[in-house]
């Protein structure tokens, strides 16, 4: 079953009503490693790119696509770059990775008796890649040591997932936003997973795929108010906080997060960068703007380990970098492959589905 019949199949099974400000918006697709030093792209042509620093300077790379296929979704990479996965237009996982000498392409197939419907997320070793299934349940393709295996996690309470889901550092822990707009987690208590409902930022309907820190004691999600709200474990319990709003601009896209957790980057609606960090007192919003002579689209950016980059898409195609250079943030243009275009991404339901040329 292809991508978008998959889509089609959710909306009409889900309730989406009130999924109300990413259902129309659109996101880069991009994946950066740790250190910033690799990002990883879907391109219109349905093809993977990389966009590497060899030491000197940036360059990009054809990393193409599987055979008699086509890349449909954002691209989710391990820390090392070693290993990158994506859904293709046939409802396949599959797993672009290096063997110390090339880049070679593994099929990783489809979860039993369904297809998959949301972009992967990949534990920072890949040894685990969760997915969002087109039967509404969360699935993860993990390595035993001998075989990649399908494993069914279910759904919450009978919610059907309706967002990519997110995954910390070690794969112990994966949120998921589910049809009755609740966060929830799918963890590992040492024995078997379990469900547990993180809830909702008082009663505002959870509208875009969280973002989790490495050790995931803090997610970070949009609401229907486009508020940024993070929901944080403080030693005993689960709680909400409400980070706001950047001067007035509701947030209009999946917040990237970087390690720790002391900032977190958004997309506003003026199409510009904001960042909402910790200065060891309290939470600060500040203003990143944008690249020189185009927006941001709305995107989820993508942030290294430690926050000092973060990777956008602009109006005209191209990827850009907002960097911290030691004294301040700086803008730097990344470009695009010669013979592409990075796509804008069709935020159905924060899938993270490309969008058709």
């Amino acid at each position: 079953m292809v991508i978008s019949t998959i889509i089609n199949k959710l909306l009409r099974a889900t309730a989406v009503t009130a999924i109300i400000v990413l259902q129309t918006v659109t996101t880069v697709n991009a994946s950066t490693t740790a250190d910033g030093t690799k990002v990883f792209l879907s391109t219109l042509n349905g093809k993977l790119y990389t966009n590497w620093w060899d030491g000197t300077q940036w360059q990009w790379d054809k990393l193409g696509a599987p055979s008699y296929s086509t890349i449909m979704t954002v691209a989710s990479v391990t820390a090392d770059g070693t290993g990158v996965f994506v859904g293709t237009g046939n409802g396949k996982l599959h797993v672009k990775y290096w063997d110390d000498t090339q880049w070679l392409w593994q099929d990783l197939g489809r979860p039993p008796g369904t297809s998959i419907a949301t972009a992967p997320s990949v534990a920072a070793d890949g040894s685990k890649a969760f997915v969002g299934a087109a039967n509404g349940n969360l699935y993860v393709k993990y390595w035993d040591g001998t075989q990649w295996l399908w494993a069914d996690q279910g759904r919450p309470w009978d919610n059907r997932v309706v967002a990519a889901p997110a995954v910390n550092a070690d794969a112990s822990k994966v949120f998921v936003v589910a049809e009755d707009g609740h966060l929830y987690s799918n963890w590992w208590d040492g024995t078997q997973w379990l469900w547990a409902d993180q809830g909702k930022p008082w009663d505002n309907r959870v509208v875009a795929a969280p973002a989790v820190n490495a050790d995931a004691s803090k997610v970070f999600v949009v609401a229907e108010d486009g508020h940024l709200y993070s929901n944080w474990w403080d030693g005993t319990q689960w709680l909400w906080a409400d980070q706001g709003k950047p001067w007035g601009n509701r947030v209009v896209a999946t917040p990237g997060v970087n390690a720790d957790a002391s900032k977190v980057f958004v997309v506003a609606e003026d199409g510009h960068l904001y960042s909402n960090w910790w200065d060891g007192t309290q939470w600060q919003w500040a203003d990143q703007g944008k690249p020189p002579g185009t927006f941001i689209v709305a995107a989820p950016p993508d942030v290294t380990a430690d926050g000092s980059k973060v990777f956008v898409a602009g109006g005209d195609s191209s990827l850009y970098v907002n960097y911290w250079d030691g004294t301040q943030w700086q803008w730097a243009a990344q470009g695009k492959p010669s013979e592409t275009k990075i796509p804008a991404v069709c935020n159905m339901l924060t899938m993270y589905i490309i969008c058709p040329p």
